[in-house]
């Protein structure tokens, strides 16, 4: 059978979180913070007994001040499903809108401690989390620097699809050595691979060198360690003075 609903995309997703538990706006009411950005019905009715929809504090003409649209538009409409706030810790249900409340009451979830720091919160949490903090240390589908100063084992977080990944990236400096390191951290296995692609810049200005690494198909599973080593001294490669990281699970 066809299916016949609408899945909100990732893409739309990000930009409509709580700014006070980073968690998706997907329970009303849905109201605006003083010092800006939207708040989830989960921190307005923390301790009332009946909701409503929509919530302003303020002029809601206020351009400022309004709901998003997009959110507004997906909320009301009963063909349209929206992910678990769960959904890095094994929940797969896509529910409406209208739904959402009812069914957080019954979906567990588990906290999670930042890689960097103390914070700890679901992986739409944890996610949002180094968005707002650890920007340079969220992989996603863009290139990130590696730093070449000395040895060093630097934590990353990757999320893709409904999968969160924990990535080390660990540098040996007089081996001219890195050991990327993957752990999955979602209670889920797939067949999948691990590609890298190193960009080196070099001095003189010539076009970037690239050399990819890929593993065979894998299981991918939680608490399962997957390392790539690269030493680019065997490459030959001419001097260069920067180094970024393509980083991709590749899922089957």
């Amino acid at each position: 059978m066809a299916r016949n609903y609408y899945q909100v995309s990732d893409s739309i997703l990000k930009d409509l979180c709580c700014v006070k538990c980073q968690k998706y706006l997907t329970v009303g009411p849905i109201g605006f913070d003083g010092q800006g950005g939207n708040t989830c019905g989960r921190c307005l009715c923390e301790k009332r007994s009946t909701f409503s929809f929509m919530e302003f504090s303020g002029n809601p003409l206020d351009f400022e001040n309004q709901i998003p649209m997009t959110l507004m538009s997906y909320a009301s409409s009963p063909n349209i499903r929206f992910p678990c706030v769960n959904r890095y810790e094994g929940c797969n249900e896509l529910i409406p809108f209208c739904r959402m409340r009812e069914h957080e009451e019954i979906c567990a979830g588990f906290d999670r401690k930042c890689l960097n720091c103390d914070y700890l919160g679901v992986g739409t949490q944890l996610i949002q989390h180094y968005k707002n903090n650890h920007k340079h240390l969220l992989i996603t589908n863009k290139p990130f620097v590696l730093d070449l100063t000395g040895n060093h084992a630097t934590k990353y977080l990757h999320a893709n699809q409904n999968n969160i990944f924990c990535v080390t990236v660990k540098y040996t400096k007089n081996l001219n050595q890195f050991v990327v390191e993957t752990l999955s951290q979602s209670p889920c296995s797939r067949l999948g691979r691990i590609s890298l692609t190193f960009y080196m810049k070099s001095f003189y200005k010539k076009p970037f060198q690239t050399i990819t690494l890929k593993t065979d198909l894998l299981d991918i599973n939680e608490n399962k360690t997957l390392n790539i080593s690269f030493m680019y001294g065997d490459y030959h490669i001419d001097d260069f003075d920067k180094m970024y990281c393509l980083y991709k699970v590749l899922f089957e």
